[in-house]
């Protein structure tokens, strides 16, 4: 009984070691394998060898990596994008043209030119139909099509419709947007601030330009002039 315990223990403890290291791994360039990328564990032993031109960190246990894939009709080389797990496998091929690292569950992943995101198992859950997408943030990620933008939930669901000609990641609950009116020439371009639900918080109105909202406060641009706001609109004297 004791030497099944001792055996047991020491099993868990292997394990444990090998958890430990597995998440641990970090891209390196491999000098020995023609200075592309591979993976070492804290130790610096090697586990997986040079193979790829591009390693991208971990990201809630899978890495983005590349390989070169051949060389297009202008004679530039091209990648094949896919993604490793913490031993050096790759469970999601290598086969997209472009992506990025998990965040929330999701990547970003392009096939035939569209984007769309995918979930840990490869499994495309949100259609290729974007013509770019950036990465879940607190539940939303920040889509284009047709020149227009706005936010889409992990269902896929547009929760910010795609009506706004520019539009930045949410800054303490707000978002810097602007319409371009082009029924009026010279063109009517107006800027302002929108919340989480698509709701207009700050007017927009024909701001020179407006920044991201830092501990309250915006620093926005109206006539000339350069002062701040807070998140009503309001100028801070």
């Amino acid at each position: 009984m004791k030497t099944t315990l001792v055996a047991t223990a020491l099993l868990c403890l292997i394990a444990v070691a090998m958890t430990t290291q597995a998440q641990n791994l970090k891209p390196f360039k491999d000098f020995d394998n023609l200075s592309l990328y591979g993976f070492k564990d804290i130790k610096g032993n090697i586990i997986v060898v040079g193979k790829y031109n591009y390693a991208n960190e971990f990201s809630e246990g899978l890495a983005l990596v590349s390989r070169a894939s051949g060389y297009d009709d202008w004679g530039n080389e091209y990648y094949s994008w896919g993604f490793i797990d913490q031993t050096g496998e790759e469970v999601i091929p290598l086969k997209y043209k472009h992506a990025m690292s998990f965040s929330e569950g999701f990547a970003v992943v392009s096939l035939n030119g569209k984007f769309g995101y995918i979930d840990k198992t490869g499994k495309m859950t949100i259609s290729e139909k974007y013509d770019g997408a950036n990465s879940f943030i607190d539940g939303l990620a920040l889509v284009s099509a047709n020149d227009k933008y706005g936010f889409i939930n992990k269902k896929g669901e547009e929760i910010i419709p795609l009506k706004y000609d520019e539009i930045s990641e949410f800054s303490e609950g707000l978002s810097a947007v602007k319409i371009v009116d082009k029924t009026h020439m010279p063109y009517v371009i107006k800027r302002g601030y929108i919340n989480k639900a698509g709701e207009t918080v700050v007017t927009l109105k024909e701001y020179d330009y407006i920044l991201n909202f830092d501990k309250g406060k915006a620093e926005v641009k109206l006539n000339g002039r350069v002062f701040f706001i807070d998140k009503t609109g309001t100028e801070i004297k």
